[in-house]
Order: C-alpha cells, then structure tokens, then sequence
C-alpha cells in the first residue's frame, strides 16, 4: 500500500475509534491492531496521539467541506437547504468523540478547522445568494451558521429537531436577492425582525 493510503487507512480506523471512545479512550495499539500495521509505523506517519487526532479532525473537516460544497445546478433556497441538511447529517453521524473535538476550544487545530470551515461556509452562503460581501451580509451569514454549528454540535435531540430548529435562515432574501431594508430608525437586525 502507498503511504498516503496507509495513512488515510491508519486515520480512517483512528476515526471509528474516536467517535467509539472519545479522545481519551483512543489506544494506539487498538488502532494499530485494527489498522493491521505495528504501532511504530502510526508513530512513523503521526509522532503522538494528539498528532492523530489532528489528523482525524482536518480529515472530517475535509469530509464536511464536501459534503457541503454548492452545487451550481441549484437555486441559493436549494443549496442552503442541501448544505444545511449535510451538516446536520454529518454531525447527527458523528459520535461523542468527534463533537468533542470540534467542540473543544482547548484544541488550538480544532479552533482552526472550525473557525476555517465557518469562514468558507459564510463565503459560500454570500456567493450562492449572489450577495456584496458586506459586514451587515456576512454578520447575517454567520449568525445563522453560528445557531447551526452550535445546534449541530451540542444536539442530543434526534435529527428532525435540529432540522426545524435551523430549517430556513429567518433573513433569507427573496427571490429578487434583494436585501430588506431596517423598518425603523431604531437599532435593528432586519433579518431578525
């Protein structure tokens, strides 16, 4: 086997351990076991647990950047509502052990790859609406991604609930992509009125 396929394959099993045994249950041996190479060939590819780990969350962040990639055959309400229900499902497919990756600020490149995949999710959100790229536009944007990833990462409830928690951005444009303007002088987030 090449070595970047061993070490897709060494990540892979690593995956199914994490999400099985959360961070602190993953065993370097039991993954070399299951991977079927000796632990100094995981340690060859990843120096530390935390290495493979690492490796583990950019290969999920990857897979989540796929997964919610627009399609350009797609109208902007069509491809919010299939990126949005890819997320969600990623994330209702996803155990203990990659939430808590994702979710543990501790973790300087889970931070990274978060704050990586909201920046490019946000950028998405505003080229699929044919959206200026505005403070006010990517404010909206990523307020509504916020409530998603927050949602989807600390979600115990089953997956229909999430979904009408986040179904439609409230601030999604109309057909004409125009933006609405404030209704008052008062301070106001139109997308939240």
């Amino acid at each position: 086997m090449e070595p970047a396929d061993r070490q897709e394959q060494i990540v892979r099993v690593a995956a199914t351990h994490l999400s099985r045994d959360g961070a602190a249950g993953v065993s370097m041996s039991s993954i070399a076991k299951d991977a079927g190479v000796t632990r100094a060939l995981i340690y060859r590819y990843f120096p530390g647990k935390q290495a493979l780990l690492d490796a583990v969350l950019r290969h999920e962040s990857e897979r989540l950047l796929a997964a919610t990639e627009p399609d350009p055959k797609l109208s902007a309400r069509d491809n919010l509502h299939r990126s949005l229900n890819a997320y969600l499902d990623f994330f209702s497919a996803s155990s203990g052990g990659v939430r808590e990756l994702y979710t543990a600020s501790a973790n300087p490149v889970a931070r990274e790859l978060v704050e990586a995949n909201h920046e490019l999710q946000a950028t998405r959100i505003l080229q699929v609406l044919e959206l200026d790229d505005t403070p006010r536009h990517r404010l909206a944007a990523g307020g509504w991604l916020a409530l998603v990833e927050f949602t989807a990462a600390s979600s115990r409830e089953p997956p229909e609930t999430t979904r009408s928690t986040c179904a439609s951005p409230p601030w999604l444009p109309c057909s004409d992509r125009t933006w609405p303007e404030p209704h008052s002088s008062r301070l106001s987030l139109t997308f939240l009125d």
